[in-house]
């Protein structure tokens, strides 16, 4: 078989510490590779090397036996890589042939060939059996169809090699089937792919030939009729598990240590309510765009609903007493003016762990109790004059944007 993509010895170390460790490895043209391994097994890593997005600490790749050192992710596109991410790279306010043709619009007489992107487009999506109008926003189609949009991408740039990265996370058991004939299709084509997934019985399913990786390091490869999903679980984690979900040794306690209730926040949540106690471990899962990191993002900034913390199994109404300025503070770091508007909330989330590490600091610092009030205030004040500053240069700039000419 010959080769599309060779690594030899490849390696990455961050820090002194090594992500990927010298792995040799080929990838065969036209078959589809399933690489597998635990989180933080270096997998990401990898791609992200093959895909010229970081630059490897050591070792070499190979396309087609020629030297292969991308410099960039444009570098791997044009060699002919396409990757198909978890977080799907479309822009929803765009239509799906904007999209295709993102990276470079065909022009006629100077001007961009609208005729001509449609008709491409089309063929295209016929190609993948997806019956769009190429006109339709991204916005409007299931995660499925947009994912299909992608691989659609793939073939408008000719891809050689496509690497799916997780692709069935946030589809539906119809729209996996889809894909997966998609896939098929591709192979028909000629088309390498590299499929990594925690899916074991879908990689089994699809691949021609297994990788997988543990530490860093390639510890097992063959083709795919030889493995079994206990031998990959074995590779992955170096032993044998002697059972997928082993009882659990503690019991939730009774205390509630978490309560929440009516969190909405329109169009994302309604009326959610859970109540979590001490020692229990709450799994809080759905597809993609069902609410899951909106939910997690109010319970700890609580934007909507009413959230009740109870300690030692009491609810202390004081909870919070005497931080107030503390949170004035992290609302003014995080983007909020004191003159109206609003910030962000993930970065009221990063002033207040700013406030608090200077606080711990001083603390282990050994500063002088009486003066721990005055660093506290000093601080309230540099986000006040910092925000002051900040209001200034957009009025500033406002002005400027507003003048009349002449």
């Amino acid at each position: 078989m010959t080769a599309l993509l060779s690594l030899d010895g490849l390696g990455k170390t961050w820090f002194g510490v090594s992500a990927v460790k010298d792995l040799t490895l080929d990838v065969a043209e036209g078959r589809l590779l399933g690489l597998i391994g635990q989180n933080g097994a270096g997998k990401s890593t990898l791609m992200n090397m093959i895909g010229g997005v970081v630059q490897p600490s050591s070792g070499a790749m190979r396309w087609r036996g020629a030297p292969y050192a991308p410099q960039s992710a444009g570098d791997a596109a044009r060699t002919g890589i396409a990757f198909i991410h978890q977080e799907l790279n479309l822009f929803t306010n765009l239509s799906v042939a904007e999209n295709l043709y993102i990276d470079g619009f065909p022009r006629r007489f100077g001007l961009i060939d609208w005729s001509t992107i449609r008709r491409r487009s089309t063929e295209i999506l016929r190609r993948l059996a997806l019956d769009l109008d190429p006109d339709t926003p991204i916005g409007r189609l299931s995660p499925g169809e947009r994912q299909l949009v992608e691989i659609a991408k793939a073939l408008h740039n000719d891809a050689q090699l496509i690497i799916f990265d997780e692709p069935t996370t946030s589809l539906t058991l119809r729209e996996t089937a889809r894909l997966f004939e998609t896939i098929a299709a591709l192979r028909a084509e000629g088309r390498t792919i590299i499929y990594i997934s925690h899916i074991l019985g879908d990689v089994q399913q699809l691949a021609d030939d297994i990788g997988v990786l543990r530490d860093g390091q390639l510890v097992d490869s063959g083709p795919a009729a030889e493995f079994t999903v206990q031998r990959m679980i074995r590779s992955m984690i170096g032993r044998d598990l002697g059972g997928l979900y082993p009882p659990r040794s503690a019991t939730p306690g009774s205390a509630t240590v978490l309560e929440a209730r009516g969190l909405t926040q329109p169009g994302v949540l309604q009326d959610v309510s859970l109540t979590v106690r001490a020692g229990e471990l709450v799994g809080l899962f759905g597809l993609m765009g069902a609410g899951r990191s909106e939910l997690a993002r109010i319970l700890c900034a609580a934007v909507a609903g009413t959230i009740m913390i109870a300690q030692i199994g009491r609810l202390d109404a004081g909870f919070g007493e005497g931080r107030e300025f503390d949170v004035i503070a992290a609302a003014v770091l995080g983007g909020a003016s004191l003159f109206g508007g609003v910030g962000s909330v993930w970065g009221a989330v990063l002033g207040a762990t700013l406030i608090q590490t200077v606080k711990l600091g001083r603390v282990f610092t050994g500063v002088n109790l009486y003066l721990q009030p005055m660093m506290q205030g000093l601080i309230i004040l540099i986000a006040v004059l910092a925000d002051g500053v900040r209001e200034k240069r957009l009025r500033l700039l406002l002005k400027r944007r507003i003048r009349p000419a002449g």
